[in-house]
């Protein structure tokens, strides 16, 4: 059967694809679609980006960001507040003011790095796909940087488009990037191996969170199975496999 054959996510896409073609039925497919990515754990479905989006008619890195702003929204919905708690996770300033407490928001050193040495090089692009570095980069702005560019953007329409919508923050993490390589002497020929340990940590993370799961018996099926995949991951298997 072709659900059997192939990767569910993508057979979600193949079985949505003539709806999402009907302008009557597009945009209740695509949300269909949609919810039903995020459903599922980022390690499921990096590895089907490129052929979902070819299914929709998108660009792999606007793909993933539909999926990422629809995470976040979730998360957003989930943890607000009632009314009368708006005032917990207030602190007093100086002055008696009230200000909201804040999480840092300091780029990675190994991401902002990453970022700029394939920025400048197109070669170096052409060396990764973009599920295998994309979902473990934290940083909102340069994952979508990454993104952009390793599905083939060019350098130089990301700046103008920059340029046009005001964006000043991404240009200036480009710009830490190859501070930070001209600081640490770090070769071009590194970036496999930046990618590489930026992968790795994100995964060892999760795989802790999952640990602390499996040990409470909170752990559902999916995420057992997650666990399995990953470790499999960290002993040298293939990422999607």
């Amino acid at each position: 059967a072709l659900e059997s054959a192939m990767p569910l996510p993508v057979y979600h896409a193949i079985l949505r694809k003539a709806e999402m073609e009907m302008p009557e039925k597009s945009l209740a497919a695509r949300n269909d679609l949609l919810d039903g990515l995020v459903s599922l754990s980022a390690f499921d479905v990096a590895p089907h980006i490129e052929k979902i989006s070819q299914q929709m008619g998108v660009f792999p890195h606007e793909l993933k960001r539909e999926i990422e702003e629809r995470r976040i929204g979730q998360a957003d919905t989930a943890s607000r507040r009632m009314p009368e708690d708006d005032s917990v996770g207030l602190i007093e300033t100086g002055e008696g003011t009230d200000t909201e407490l804040k999480p840092s928001s300091e780029p990675d050193d190994l991401e902002c790095m990453f970022s700029s040495i394939i920025w400048g090089s197109e070669e170096l692009r052409s060396r990764f796909s973009p599920e295998y570095v994309v979902p473990f980069i934290k940083d909102e702005i340069l994952q979508n940087m990454v993104s952009a560019l390793l599905s083939g953007e060019d350098p130089r329409h990301l700046e103008e488009r920059w340029r046009q919508i005001g964006d000043r923050r991404s240009p200036e993490l480009v710009a830490r990037g190859n501070g930070l390589i001209s600081r640490e002497g770090i070769d071009p020929d590194k970036a496999e191996g930046i990618a590489e340990t930026i992968r790795r940590r994100c995964i060892e993370e999760r795989v802790l969170s999952l640990n602390t799961k499996l040990k409470k018996g909170t752990a559902t099926e999916p995420e057992v199975e997650e666990h399995l995949r990953l470790t499999r991951i960290l002993k040298g298997g293939k990422f999607g496999a």
